[in-house]
């Protein structure tokens, strides 16, 4: 701590003010005849208070200020990370290795305290507070846990990160580019088996979540076996406990792999759980991951869309051709001019870059308002912004000419109204760029945004494409997508993966959830079909008086049931003008519930059902991948270790000269006029003055 006072003007001018303080405190007291008969004692005394008094006064005109200077030492902050997934519960069931490998890591971790600050965490699917070996995590995601990490010690002196893991990760990107622009070293410590294991593995299941009743669809599998050569067993599919495919499996080498693709039936009505499974084989090093189980959300019903536009466009193209797969939807194309049908055929209306320059929509507005459709709005160069924003549809564009820019898109991790797996598989950043409105967007209420807008390579929270699930200025339900040209996106999603499916699969996700046979309830119930085991569960509910206004005024309560009948019962809670429930996680299985609200004068129930799905993604590949956890530590300048040489990364880090301690200064600087108590002791020293010459008989 360093601290010096320093004045505006000269110090001599300190000795000068005391002599005219003395002066002119001697010259009052001189010829004071009232003080004629006190004491030499007692005139002293008040003299040096009056002294005093002025001396103190005249000090202030001075600019007297008090600087300090306070300065920190901060020590580099280490972070270790344990990987706590399931892919490493088999390398510590050996209790001796997971002793010494705990003991071993206490050690580091106290040698480190010595000259670092020391954080542990663990993480899986996300980063925990706590270092944890129970290894019941039942993702790998390591680019969500370097990104807390960052976040979280933005400011901090950040000198190394330390991760113990396999390297096997099933979520997020490829660890090597997440730490690609870390500003710190990264080391390494490789867990788990390289030996390749005598196993048969079902990889993966890919599916529609969404069939027709009275088509087939395909079910794609991807198996993967070793050490079984010229191996006999069955391919099973079941849904429920019926017997649906019993194929024989034939594995003809020693390092097997294979893609089958069946097609079932859409038998039935609503969800309906399948179980892919291979027979077990004797030697098998888990059968665990013989199996895995799909939801199929089987629908009855056929959709009639209608797309209107002032003008053709290839994106009204990509669109239909996207729609197109879907057997049980029609989609009919007209321009606005010309459309003479009925609005209320249709079960969705897509309005593109409308309105424009020469149509307005609000006749066609109203007969949708009426009759409760839906709409997808497709915002673009052609479209009147100042007319859009009129229509008070919710969203507004501020913009003071009709200009356009180039964005692209990145995932809002938190959209949870269906299922987008499937959609982020496009690679946005190598996908053309679209042309938005320019502007600043402003959303009036609450939507659930899937894409956000990428300008420049930077992340904005403009929306790209989001939903309005509930009544906005009367519609029913709308989408909106904030930018032409996604048919170039179409055309990219085949040339990087061979085939629309991804894109197709972003339009017929928004156009099914859109126009769900919701359009004339006033009391709605939100859920998705299906979850998975690590997922919390989320439900939202929207209710409308008879003015069809949201309020959520009335108690919402929910029972749950489970596959057993056991019953539990859940209170919503209020969000905005709407309800929000979060369950949590809960057990793998089917369940139903069934909401209840009463406004007084009707009771509102609704029933629905949904899945929680089984994650043993973990299990798919227990073989470490200790390249890549080379190539991450080799990325930062860093090095991997493995666990017999644990003891040698306290001396890597000490030796590292970029890990270095930083030093803070803080200056505080104080005005001497800002000391009150300097204040009270001149107005203590002329009180005192005054009443002594008052008790001396002088006044």
């Amino acid at each position: 701590m360093h601290s010096e006072i320093t004045t505006l003007y000269s110090w001599w001018y300190l000795p000068l003010i005391a002599v005219i303080s003395a002066a002119f405190s001697w010259f009052l007291y001189h010829k004071d005849e009232k003080l004629a008969g006190l004491s030499p004692i007692k005139l002293n005394l008040l003299r040096i208070l009056r002294f005093l008094s002025f001396f103190f006064i005249a000090v202030f005109l001075l600019s007297i200020v008090f600087k300090s200077v306070k300065i920190k030492i901060e020590k580099p902050l280490v972070v270790f990370v344990q990987d706590n997934s399931a892919s490493l519960k088999s390398t510590f069931d050996n209790q001796a290795f997971k002793a010494d490998y705990i003991n071993q890591l206490t050690e580091l971790l106290s040698g480190l305290e010595d000259e670092y600050q020391v954080q542990r965490y663990s993480f899986g699917e996300q980063l925990s507070d706590s270092l944890s070996f129970d290894f019941v995590g039942r993702e790998t995601d390591f680019s969500s846990m370097i990104e807390a990490i960052n976040k979280r010690y933005a400011t901090a002196n950040m000198g190394a990160l330390i991760i113990a893991s396999d390297g096997l990760y099933n979520r997020g990107v490829n660890p090597v580019y997440a730490v690609r622009n870390l500003t710190y070293p990264v080391y390494t410590i490789a867990l788990g088996d390289t030996a390749r294991k005598k196993d048969i593995v079902l990889q993966d299941v890919f599916s529609n979540p969404i069939a027709f009743s009275g088509d087939r669809f395909p079910l794609e599998l991807q198996i993967s076996a070793s050490g079984f050569k010229n191996t006999q067993t069955r391919l099973q599919v079941y849904n429920q406990s019926k017997l649906l495919i019993d194929n024989p499996l034939s594995i003809n080498s020693g390092d097997f792999f294979r893609k089958i693709t069946l097609y079932l039936d859409a038998d039935g009505k609503g969800l309906q759980n399948y179980k892919i499974s291979i027979v077990p084989v004797k030697g098998e090093y888990t059968t665990k991951n013989n199996v895995k189980n799909v939801a199929v959300d089987i629908i009855s019903d056929k959709k009639r869309i209608l797309i209107l536009s002032g003008a053709p466009h290839p994106d009204i193209a990509a669109m239909r051709r996207a729609l197109e797969t879907n057997k049980n939807i029609i989609t009919d194309y007209a321009a606005v001019e010309t459309f003479k049908n009925k609005i209320s055929d249709y079960h969705l209306v897509v309005f593109y870059q409308l309105p424009d320059r020469k149509y307005s929509l609000n006749n066609i507005l109203l007969q949708i308002k009426k009759h409760k459709i839906p709409a997808i709005f497709v915002l673009g160069s052609q479209t009147n912004i100042s007319a859009f924003n009129n229509l008070k549809l919710g969203l507004k564009i501020s913009q003071n000419r009709n200009m356009t820019e180039y964005v692209s898109a990145y995932f809002n991790k938190q959209f949870n109204l269906f299922e987008t797996k499937s959609m982020q598989l496009l690679d946005f950043q190598n996908f053309p760029p679209l042309t938005a409105p320019f502007g600043e967007y402003a959303l009036e209420r609450p939507a659930d945004v899937l894409l956000f807008q990428q300008i420049k390579g930077v992340k904005t929270q403009k929306p790209l494409i989001f939903l309005f699930p509930s009544g906005q200025n009367g519609i029913v339900r709308s989408g909106y997508i904030c930018a032409e040209n996604f048919w170039q996106w179409r055309m990219r999603d085949y040339l990087e993966n061979g085939s629309f499916e991804h894109f197709d699969a972003l339009i017929n996700r928004l156009v099914h959830y859109l126009s769900l046979d919701v359009k004339k309830d006033r009391f709605i119930v939100r859920a998705k079909r299906v979850f998975k085991e690590n997922e919390t569960v989320i439900l939202r509910a929207d209710y409308y008086n008879k003015s069809y206004e949201l309020n959520n005024q009335p108690e919402l309560i929910l029972e749950l049931s489970d596959k057993e009948n056991n019953k539990f019962n859940y209170v919503f809670s209020r969000n905005a003008s709407a309800y929000v429930l979060d369950i949590g996680q809960l057990p793998v299985g089917s369940y139903a519930y069934k909401a209840e609200l009463n406004d007084g004068a009707v009771k509102f129930v609704k029933k629905g059902e949904f899945m929680v799905m089984p994650v043993n993604i973990e299990l798919v590949n227990t073989q470490a991948d200790y390249s890549l956890m080379y190539k991450i530590a080799a990325e930062t300048g860093a090095k991997m270790f493995v666990p017999d040489s644990i003891n040698r990364i306290l001396n890597t880090v000490k030796e590292n000269p970029n890990i270095k301690p930083v030093s803070f200064s803080t200056h505080k600087l104080l005005d001497l006029i800002e000391l009150k108590w300097l204040f009270f002791v001149i107005i203590a020293l002329l009180a005192a003055e005054w009443f002594l010459r008052k008790f001396f008989g002088s006044y």
